[in-house]
């Protein structure tokens, strides 16, 4: 019996199609009697199935996969189990069992506090635990917003019709960069800026070709002119050179740019980012070392909500 996992680190891949490789273990007497690694990455849905049927493999298991990949495989005579989320390790241990199927690892809930519905004071916001939600209904909220619509400048009011213009799109099949590409065009923009992570530089450069059919594009490494001071190491050896994510938004200010991305930046360097760049910002794309840049996920996985809700002080250093 063989089993293939494409896998992000030591993990199931949240996408089957974006894992760099792929575990084939050989099964045998309800035992994993050896394994290998494959590198899958880059691979269109065709050679990858190939791949699987080159390898005999019997069974497929895997994060998300596209409804006619799942069809062609099993077509093929290979089982496939999809929607699955964990540790590889304990994943082959589930099959083995016979408790795996679709959903492990994201269908299993862990018990979550979830905040009180209860009387808001005059004064106080807190969207979460108020009871009326009499906004959500189309009525006057009881409490008072903290600016007054009415106030707003030109330049605010824009914003606000173009932002609507976009976010009601008839469809509503708009992805997050078509968005951002109807906004700044809405908004009479001509030259963006990115602000891009060099850890998410191949996604920084298809973006910059597709915008650049629209606008002047300028994008800015987070490595612009930095030099990573000597007490600046990295935990695992070795120098780590720092982020610049000062320059980069002085950088976008010398050029003029009339709207800035943020595309990957590291928590705390994205604050630092907006707080010195001059033209409004937004974030495209966020980077998540461990759920393939979708952080999401980790709210509908037990693993990660239950390793996010550990008593810190009894967490295992990772260094």
């Amino acid at each position: 019996m063989k089993i293939a996992i494409p896998i992000f680190g030591s993990r199931v891949s949240p996408r089957c199609m974006f894992a760099s490789d792929m575990i084939v273990a050989r099964i045998k007497h309800g035992k994993v009697q050896s394994s290998d690694l494959c590198a899958v990455e880059g691979m269109s849905e065709e050679i990858f199935l190939d791949q699987l049927v080159d390898l005999n493999v019997n069974v497929f298991i895997c994060g998300g996969a596209g409804k006619e990949f799942i069809e062609e495989a099993e077509a093929s005579g290979i089982r496939v189990i999809n929607n699955v989320a964990g540790e590889v390790d304990d994943v082959l241990k589930a099959y083995i069992d016979g408790t795996l199927a679709p959903g492990f690892g994201i269908s299993e809930k862990i018990e979550i506090k979830r905040p009180a519905e209860r009387h808001i004071e005059p004064g106080e916001v807190n969207c979460i635990s108020c009871k009326s939600r009499r906004c959500l209904r189309g009525e006057d909220c009881h409490m008072e917003a903290p600016s007054d619509p009415d106030q707003e400048d030109e330049r605010e009011r824009h914003i606000h019709e173009v932002a609507l213009d976009v976010a009601w799109e008839q469809e509503e099949k708009m992805c997050r960069v078509a968005e951002v590409v109807h906004f700044a065009v809405g908004m009479g923009y001509k030259k963006v800026g990115l602000a891009f992570c060099v850890e998410m530089f191949k996604e920084a450069e298809i973006l910059t070709g597709v915008l650049e059919r629209f606008f002047e594009v300028v994008p800015v490494s987070c490595r612009i002119g930095a030099q990573g001071p000597p007490e600046h190491s990295h935990p695992h050896g070795g120098h780590a050179d720092s982020c610049n994510s000062i320059g980069q938004a002085m950088a976008l200010n010398a050029a003029g740019t009339d709207l800035n991305l943020v595309i990957g930046l590291c928590v705390g360097c994205d604050i630092l980012f907006t707080e010195h760049s001059d033209a409004p910002c937004t974030t495209l794309f966020v980077k998540d070392k461990s759920l393939a840049n979708n952080p999401v996920g980790a709210l509908y996985s037990r693993y990660y909500l239950s390793d996010i809700l550990r008593d810190p002080d009894k967490k295992e250093t990772r260094y």
